[in-house]
């Protein structure tokens, strides 16, 4: 049992030292406003590099500050929308202030997971399906790309940023 917990507790200090080392990391994100008229192969030739198999960290955000109003414009479609059934879309959360922080996630396929969200593709893919409630051009993505060394302490990373923004959509990880 000893070796048990000793062997938790040195993974839980790998963790603690990859995560003081990551910061440097994170200063290495790059973020994009949507464009009015945007399109999907918009969407592809801004992440062109992004590889199969690169893990990334993303947050979407909006310029919006009247909250009703956005909660109002998603609470239409998930529930009066004529085909509401059709589409999956991400949980609200209810954080104390409000956050002008959408969604805070991960992917390794960041081009594909983007486009759910913007609602481009996959209705049953649990997204915020963008585009079908909400003017995406008043939203910005950022994106941050974790090395593979860090890939073991991925979730931990988007726990971090999930905590510090309290995003209006999404769940914690596990």
């Amino acid at each position: 049992m000893k070796k048990i917990i000793e062997s938790h507790i040195n993974k839980l200090k790998e963790d603690i030292r990859l995560l003081d080392e990551i910061k440097s990391v994170l200063a290495c994100s790059s973020n994009y406003n949507i464009p009015t008229n945007f399109t999907a192969d918009e969407l592809k030739q801004k992440y062109f590099f992004a590889k199969n198999g690169d893990l990334y960290v993303y947050i979407i955000r909006t310029e919006i500050n009247d909250r009703e109003a956005l909660e109002g414009a998603f609470h239409h479609f998930k529930y009066n929308h004529k085909d509401k059934a059709k589409y999956s879309v991400s949980l609200m959360n209810k954080p104390k202030q409000y956050s002008k922080v959408l969604y805070v996630g991960s992917s390794a396929s960041i081009k594909s997971r983007l486009s759910q969200h913007l609602g481009l593709t996959g209705p049953k893919v649990y997204s915020l399906q963008l585009s079908k409630w909400y003017n995406y051009n008043q939203v910005s993505i950022e994106t941050i790309r974790i090395p593979e060394k860090y890939h073991s302490i991925l979730y931990q990373i988007e726990n971090a940023f999930w905590d510090y923004y309290q995003p209006l959509f999404g769940k914690k990880r596990d």
